[in-house]
C-alpha cells in the first residue's frame, strides 16, 4: 500500500509541482531580484535561480522515492524456518524464500526476527520528510515574496480574503500547504523514531503506530495540492522587484572589497564596511565611493560598469544547467 500510494498518488502530485517550478524558473531566469541573507538585503540574484533551487532539491527527493526498494520476509515465526525445516527438511528453504519474496516485487530479507524490520519503510518516511521540508521552505519564501509585494496573487471571484478586510488577498494556499506538511512531518518523524525498534523477537507497539501512515501521506498530499494551487495564482510584480533591487546600491560592496583584495589593498573589508555598513547608497553616492577608492582608473571603470541589475554572477547559466539536468533526469524515467 505504501508503494502504491507513493507511485500512484504522491509522485504524480509532486511531479506536477516540480514541472510548474521548472517552467517558472525557465521563464524568470533573467529577472534580477534582491537576494537576502538573514532577511537583510544581500546581493542580487534572479527569480528563476531562486525557484530552480527548490526545483532541483525536490527533483532529487522525487528520484529517491522512485528508486526506494521495499523488503519482505518468509522465514517462520522468529526468522529461523524452524517449523518449515522440521516438517520438510529436504526443501532448500533459503532459496524458496528468496524466490517467493522476489515474485512479490520485494527485496528478500533473510536476517529478521518475527517481523521484517521497518528500515525500508523508514527510508520512505524520511524521504517524504525531506520532500516536505523542501516544499515548506518554498511556501515560506513565496509567502514572504507575496508580503513584500514581489508576487501578485490572482484574485478569485467570490473568494473571501478576510472577514473584516475585504481588500485583502491572503496567501492562504501557501499557508495551508505549510500547515499540512508540518503535521505530516511530525507524524513521519514519530513513525521513523518509533518503528526503528522492536523488543526482542516481537512486540505489538508497531501495530497501532503504522495505522498513521495514511494520515501522514494524506496530510502530505493536501500540502502538495495546496502548494500547487498557490503557484498557479502568482506572478512576479516586476516593477516592485526592480524598485527594491535598485533602492540601495550598497549591495554592490561585495565586488568592491573583492576587487580591492586583488589590488593588494590592506584590509579591504574593514575599509568598505567603515564607509557603508548600516548606511545606504544611491547611484550618486556609489559613484562618489568609487572615485575615492585607492585603485587605478581602469579598476574604477570596471566597477562603474556594475549596477544592481547586472551583478548577478552566473545565475542565468546555473539556472539553465539545473533545468537541463532536471529535464534530463525526468526523461530517463
Amino acid at each position: 500500500m505504501l508503494k502504491r500510494a507513493t507511485e500512484e498518488v504522491a509522485l504524480p502530485a509532486l511531479t506536477t509541482v516540480l514541472e510548474e517550478l521548472v517552467e517558472r524558473a525557465d521563464k524568470y531566469k533573467n529577472l534580477p531580484m534582491l537576494g537576502r541573507t538573514h532577511g537583510q538585503p544581500a546581493i542580487p540574484t534572479t527569480l528563476g535561480k531562486e525557484i530552480v533551487v527548490f526545483a532541483s532539491r525536490l527533483n532529487s527527493q522525487i528520484e529517491r522515492l522512485q528508486t526506494l526498494k521495499l523488503t519482505g520476509k518468509l522465514n517462520g515465526a522468529i526468522g529461523n524456518f524452524n517449523a518449515q525445516d522440521f516438517v520438510y527438511p529436504d526443501v532448500n528453504w533459503i532459496n524458496f524464500s528468496t524466490q517467493f519474496v522476489q515474485l512479490l516485487g520485494l527485496e528478500p530479507n533473510l536476517a529478521t526476527n518475527q517481523i521484517n524490520p521497518y528500515d525500508d519503510m523508514i527510508e520512505y518516511f524520511q524521504t517524504y520528510q525531506r520532500v516536505n521540508g523542501v516544499i515548506i521552505g518554498m511556501d515560506q519564501d513565496f509567502w514572504r515574496y507575496i508580503s513584500d509585494n514581489w508576487f501578485i496573487q490572482e484574485v478569485k471571484s467570490g473568494e473571501v480574503g478576510s472577514s473584516t478586510m475585504p481588500q485583502k488577498v491572503n496567501p492562504i494556499d501557501f499557508e495551508n500547504s505549510e500547515g499540512n506538511l508540518t503535521v505530516a512531518y511530525g507524524v513521519l518523524e514519530t513513525l521513523s523514531r518509533k518503528l526503528a525498534q522492536s523488543r526482542l523477537q516481537r512486540d505489538l507497539s508497531d501495530s497501532t503506530t503504522i495505522r498513521n501512515i495514511g494520515t501522514a501521506l494524506g496530510y502530505s498530499l493536501v500540502g502538495y495540492k495546496s502548494a500547487l494551487a498557490g503557484l498557479l495564482r502568482i506572478r512576479p510584480n516586476v516593477e516592485k522587484i526592480s524598485d527594491d533591487l535598485n533602492k540601495d546600491w550598497a549591495i554592490l560592496t561585495e565586488p568592491v572589497q573583492t576587487l580591492l583584495r586583488t589590488a593588494k589593498i590592506k584590509d579591504p573589508y574593514s575599509l568598505i564596511a567603515s564607509l557603508t555598513r548600516g548606511g545606504h547608497l544611491d547611484e550618486a553616492k556609489w559613484e562618489s565611493l568609487i572615485d575615492n577608492l585607492p585603485i587605478t582608473d581602469d579598476q574604477k571603470d570596471k566597477l562603474r560598469q556594475l549596477n544592481p541589475e547586472n551583478y548577478i554572477g552566473l545565475a542565468v547559466s546555473l539556472t539553465e544547467k539545473a533545468i537541463k539536468d532536471i529535464r534530463s533526469s525526468r526523461r530517463k524515467k
